[in-house]
């Protein structure tokens, strides 16, 4: 089963930011040792976004960088990013899914965002991960 999504972020503020976002799939047992991990396929990851060093999309957890926007990543007040990922796909061959939805109503994939803003004061920001190991490291 596959189901379409579009997780996207939009820049509230009055400043331009550089945006990372991390995509957890939540853990979710059969009790028999099988975690949704063993079912789950997620869609590619979306255009304009790029994987942080060490991290593997689909993998249970995986933080990515947006490198849109007009200026290597750069997203404007009122701007909206593409969609991180278009969706993802269930896949069910052995009948366990349905032991996971009984044991844990489902399960989540979690998208947590951070922006920071694209300078600061005694620094050489270069770009999203730039931004992110110097500011928030």
């Amino acid at each position: 089963d596959s189901t379409t999504t579009d997780p996207a972020v939009t820049n509230t503020g009055t400043v331009p930011c550089y945006i990372r976002a991390t995509v957890t799939i939540a853990d979710s047992g059969t009790g028999n040792g099988q975690t949704i991990q063993n079912f789950i396929t997620m869609d590619a990851l979306g255009a304009n976004w790029t994987l942080a060093s060490g991290s593997t999309w689909g993998a249970r957890q995986a933080t990515v960088y947006y490198t849109g926007g007009g200026e290597g990543g750069v997203l404007a007040p009122g701007g909206t990013t593409t969609p991180i990922f278009p969706g993802f796909t269930l896949n069910d061959t052995d009948g366990e899914v349905p032991l996971l939805q009984a044991a844990n109503s489902g399960f989540d994939i979690i998208v947590t965002v951070q922006a920071v803003q694209t300078t600061a004061d005694g620094k050489t920001i270069t770009g999203p991960q730039s931004a992110f190991t110097q500011l928030m490291p």
